[in-house]
Order: structure tokens, then C-alpha cells, then sequence
């Protein structure tokens, strides 16, 4: 295992100054997933005291100005052939589409791990992060968040679903988390919950304000309670719920339906657990369930369901298939589950 290294040891490798042998070191040191954050720590720091160029654009303006005009006289002396103009051209087509491929293999993963600290989970898992700036979060399963490592880190992206508990900065910098359908939440200091999945995105705000972005440019204001909900063509529609918690009892593991067809709950069960829901019966798949159930994975959610619905199922691989019995759930839905949620007054991480 490779020692410590000090932050002079680093800066003096960004500077160039290192040997063979410290090159190696570092090189390796660099290969722990566990140094990397304060390798770009440190990068940022040095790249912010040694300013590698100094940009005049006004200067540079003015020679690219007499490059141009230097090439206009060069013509008029000396023409040139069409041949090799095509010739010219085409090199410099290769070049560009090399740069473009270069770009292309390098700038998408590479650049992302670059720029952004990724947190990721997996099916379901659950995990409560710190952010740099102090505000924590509860990720849901399937789930990720990047934060970035240069600039402004309270500007964050997710994908999946998570509760923020976004903490007031002495500067009162503004929080955002942004979407992948690029909506954008905006924060001084809250708590709220989004989730963003193929399915659709939701906000629903437990305390303080927010400001909604969403469609080019449209925003409006949250008050607690409120809900904002988008499908997947892209209708948004704002709701109140008196209970937001229900919305994040999901970081203890429990599952709240309300008046929701067996579909989605299938849905919620694939995005959560990795699991494939197969329902046979169309007249099932449309039957409503309401209650609260608590469930570390898919299958022992469907045995909570199968108490009060008339239904087996069979796991074949990642798959789920589900065949009713020959009669119907009970109209009225599935009743409560046991009731084992989160305790009164406790939402906190």
C-alpha cells in the first residue's frame, strides 16, 4: 500500500517538477478510489494560485485580424490550385474528426467522474449522504446524485429519487437540484423530496419555500404540503397532500399506496428492487390497492398483498409473475398493512 502523500508533494507533481519515481508513487497513490477526491481537492487549489495562461482578447482579436489579412495577400500572390485546396480541406476535416472521436470517447464518462463526486445506489439499497456544504440527503434505491467538485457545490443533478434537508449557508447561497427532464428546484433552506424516474417527477415540499423551473423558463412557488407532479408526456399538475412525510417513508423501508392500481405498484416494486413485474391478468393489473406496508424486497411485498388478494406468484430469474386466482381482489382495495411505519415526529436522517 502506498504511504501518504504530503500536499507539497502533489503541487510539486503539478508543477512538473517531480521525478520518474514520484510520478509512479503518485500514480498509484492516485489509483485508490479513496485519495481521489483530495487529488481534485488539491488540484483545484494549485490550478487556483498558478493561473497556466492569462487570456487578452482584445490582443488576440487583433492578430487573428492581421493572421486573416496576411493570408488574403499570400492568395492574391500566390494562387492556389483546387487540388490542393481539397487536399487542405480534407486534412483538416481528419483533424477535426479525430479531435470530435477524441472528445467523444474521453468527454462523456471521463468528464462527468471528472467535474462531479457521483453518489450511487444500487437496487434496493438506501444511503444517507453529507454534502460538502452540510445539507444531507436520503437517496432511494436505483438512485444517483452528482455533486460538483469545482465551482458551486450546491448546484447538484439527480437521477432516481431522494429527500433533501438543505442547510442555510452564512452567504445564503441558493440550492438546486436539477433533473434529468431539466426541472429545477431552487432552495435557500428546506426540506423536500423529488423523485425523477422514466415514469414521471415529482416535488413535494415538507418545509420552507422553493422555486419550481420547468418548461422553458416557467416557474412558480411552493408553499408546504404542495406537490407537483409530472407524467412521463410531460403534464404537469400541482396538488396539495397534508401529509408529505408519507412521500419519504420510503427511507424506512415502507411503501404507502393510495388508491393505486396494481400496475403501478409493480412499476414502484421494478424501480426500486431490479425486479421484473409480470401480471397476466389485465383485470388485475387495473385492481386498487391503499395501505402501508413495510418491505425490505419485492417478494415480501407480495406476500403482504396476497393476504387480501386473490392471486400467487412465481419467481423465474429477476422475474416476478403474477397470476390471479380466478376471482378478483377485494373492489374496495387491499387494507392497511401492518402498521410498522416511521414513528410520529420522526423525519430527520
Amino acid at each position: 500500500m502506498e504511504s501518504a502523500l504530503t500536499k507539497e508533494e502533489i503541487f510539486s507533481y503539478f508543477s512538473g517538477r517531480c521525478t520518474a519515481f514520484q510520478k509512479e508513487r503518485i500514480g498509484n497513490w492516485v489509483k485508490d478510489e479513496k485519495n481521489r477526491e483530495l487529488f481534485f481537492k488539491w488540484l483545484h487549489e494549485w490550478e487556483k494560485k498558478n493561473v497556466q495562461y492569462d487570456v487578452d482578447v482584445d490582443a488576440g482579436l487583433d492578430r487573428h485580424r492581421l493572421w486573416v489579412a496576411s493570408l488574403k495577400e499570400q492568395k492574391a500572390e500566390h494562387p492556389v490550385s483546387p487540388d490542393t485546396v481539397a487536399a487542405g480541406w480534407s486534412r483538416r476535416w481528419i483533424t477535426a474528426c479525430m479531435l470530435l472521436l477524441a472528445v467523444l470517447v474521453t468527454g462523456g464518462v471521463f468528464r462527468e467522474k471528472l467535474l462531479y463526486k457521483s453518489y450511487t445506489t444500487t437496487y434496493g439499497e438506501i444511503q444517507k449522504v453529507v454534502l460538502p456544504d452540510g445539507s444531507k440527503v436520503v437517496l432511494n434505491a436505483n438512485s444517483v446524485i452528482l455533486v460538483p467538485r469545482i465551482g458551486n457545490n450546491r448546484d447538484v443533478r439527480l437521477k432516481g429519487e431522494a429527500s433533501f434537508e438543505v442547510v442555510t449557508t452564512p452567504d445564503r447561497r441558493r440550492f438546486r437540484v436539477l433533473t434529468s427532464r431539466n426541472m429545477q428546484i431552487e432552495v435557500l433552506g428546506t426540506t423536500f423530496s423529488v423523485y425523477s424516474r422514466a415514469s414521471g417527477e415529482r416535488v413535494v415540499l415538507n418545509e420552507g419555500k422553493v422555486q419550481l423551473q420547468y418548461q422553458k423558463g416557467k416557474e412558480l412557488e411552493m408553499q408546504p404540503g404542495d406537490m407537483i407532479t409530472v407524467d412521463a408526456e410531460g403534464v404537469l399538475k400541482v396538488d396539495y397532500t397534508p401529509n408529505p412525510d408519507q412521500y419519504t417513508a420510503w427511507m424506512f423501508h415502507r411503501f404507502v399506496f393510495e388508491d393505486l392500481t396494481f400496475e403501478k405498484v409493480g412499476q414502484q416494486l421494478e424501480e426500486v428492487f431490479g425486479n421484473r413485474i409480470v401480471i397476466n391478468d389485465s383485470l388485475l393489473a387495473q385492481q386498487v390497492i391503499s395501505g402501508s406496508f413495510t418491505a425490505l424486497d419485492a417478494e415480501e411485498l407480495l406476500d403482504f398483498l396476497k393476504e387480501a388478494g386473490d392471486f400467487t406468484y412465481e419467481k423465474t430469474g429477476d422475474q416476478l409473475i403474477i397470476d390471479s386466482n380466478g376471482s378478483s381482489m377485494n373492489p374496495d382495495g387491499i387494507p392497511d398493512g401492518i402498521p410498522d411505519g416511521i414513528p410520529d415526529g420522526d423525519n430527520g436522517i
